[in-house]
C-alpha cells in the first residue's frame, strides 16, 4: 500500500510528536523547542532521548535511533509504515479514500525491491571484502567522508558482479520486470538474460518525503567492466 506525499505530508504537519511521544515517555523540556525523557528503547538512568519541537523529530542517543513522528511509531508499536499512516490519520481526523491506493501494489513492489538494493549495497561497502570495498572505504576516509556519514545517508557500493543483487533478489521472490522497472536490472539485447544495472559504482539513496527509497544516484570510481554485449 502507498500513498502519495501531499497526504503523508498532511498527516505529518497535523501530528504533534512531542504530544503523541508524551502518551509513551514522559518529557521535560529544555530551552526553547527541545524536550527529553529516558529512552523507550533501551534502559537508562540518565535521559537521552530527545525530541525537537519545531523539527518535529527525536533522536535517541543511547541506541541510535531517530527519525519522525512515523518512525516513532512503527518503532515503538512495531507495524509498518502503512499501517503508521493509517492510525495517525485516524487520530487526527483524515480519511484514507479507498480508491487512493488502487492499481498501487506495483508501486510498493518496486519500493520493496528499492529497499533491498539499498541495503544490498549499504552492507557492501560497509562489509565486503573485496579489493573494490577496500579500495572504496580508503577513498571516502581520504576525502574526509567518515562512516558516520556514510551511515547517516546510506552510502553503498554496488560489487562489480554482474548478477550479484538480482539472484539475491530473486531469493527473496522480486519479480524481474519490477525490478526492471525501478531501474535495478537490464536485459541484455544479445542473450535476452537480465544483470545488474549498478557495478563498481558508489551509490546514493533517493528518499521521497515518505522515506522510500524511490531511485539511486551512482558515481563509478574506476573504469566501468567491458559492458555486456
Amino acid at each position: 500500500m502507498a500513498f502519495d506525499d501531499e497526504l503523508i505530508r498532511r498527516i505529518r504537519e497535523s501530528s504533534d510528536i512531542v504530544e503523541i511521544i508524551s502518551e509513551y515517555v514522559s518529557l521535560k523540556k529544555r530551552g526553547r523547542a527541545n524536550w527529553f525523557g529516558l529512552s523507550p528503547f533501551v534502559d537508562e538512568k540518565t535521559p537521552s532521548f530527545s525530541v525537537h519541537e519545531e523539527r518535529q523529530i527525536f533522536h535517541d542517543f543511547s541506541s541510535g535511533e531517530g527519525g519522525n513522528v512515523f518512525t516513532f511509531i512503527m518503532k515503538m508499536e512495531g507495524i509498518s509504515f502503512p499501517e503508521a499512516v493509517k492510525r495517525l490519520a485516524e487520530r487526527v481526523g483524515i480519511q484514507l479514500e479507498d480508491d487512493r491506493n488502487q492499481g498501487t501494489g506495483e508501486t510498493d513492489a518496486i519500493y520493496r525491491a528499492n529497499d533491498l538494493a539499498a541495503k544490498y549495497y549499504r552492507h557492501h561497502l560497509q562489509e565486503g571484502k573485496g579489493t573494490d570495498s577496500e579500495f572504496t572505504r580508503e577513498y571516502l576516509e581520504k576525502r574526509g567522508i567518515t562512516a558516520e556519514l556514510c551511515e547517516k545517508f546510506k552510502v553503498g557500493l554496488s560489487p562489480p558482479e554482474w548478477d550479484g543483487f538480482l539472484n539475491i533478489a530473486r531469493k527473496r521472490r522480486h519479480k524481474d520486470f519490477i525490478m526492471e522497472k525501478a531501474g535495478l536490472i537490464r536485459r541484455s539485447e544479445r542473450s535476452g538474460n537480465y544483470y545488474d544495472y549498478f557495478r563498481g559504482r558508489l551509490m546514493f539513496p533517493i528518499h521521497n518525503a515518505s522515506g522510500q527509497v524511490v531511485g539511486f544516484g551512482g558515481r563509478v570510481l574506476r573504469d566501468d567492466p567491458e559492458k555486456k554485449q
